[in-house]
């Protein structure tokens, strides 16, 4: 990564924006519950 960027809720939304994961609005805007799915789960 060599720039940063911001974006709004609506630019993300509209796919003209390019992110990963694909959860980084909900963690962004604090909804919903976040799970990385290459995480490991150990119990």
């Amino acid at each position: 990564m060599t720039e940063r960027q911001f974006f709004s809720r609506v630019e993300l939304a509209s796919g003209r924006v390019r992110f990963k994961p694909d959860s980084l609005p909900d963690a962004a805007w604090g909804e919903g519950c976040l799970y990385d799915p290459l995480e490991e789960i150990v119990a």
